[in-house]
């Protein structure tokens, strides 16, 4: 015997809707994780072969180009290992 369109537990709207919530909810730290700034640092010593890098960190080419590639926000920063 045929069941009635009624004897359904669960639609099919209602189960594509549950499942939606449901990858959702498990889709969720990794969207707000995807959405936190990435870190780089260098390591750099004083000198002229360093100027690249310094230019780079300070002169904000880093974040251009981050951002025109579509990674989003881009945090550099620049550490001296030694001194003069």
């Amino acid at each position: 015997m045929p069941a009635k369109k009624g004897d359904r537990l669960l639609s099919r709207r209602g189960a594509f809707a549950t499942m939606a919530g449901g990858v959702s909810l498990v889709a969720a730290p990794a969207i707000v994780a995807a959405q936190t700034p990435l870190k780089v640092s260098f390591v750099q010593q004083r000198g002229l072969l360093y100027l690249p890098v310094d230019m780079m960190v300070t002169g904000g080419v880093l974040q251009q180009e981050a951002t025109r590639l579509g990674l989003g926000k881009v945090e550099a920063t620049a550490k001296t290992l030694s001194g003069p």
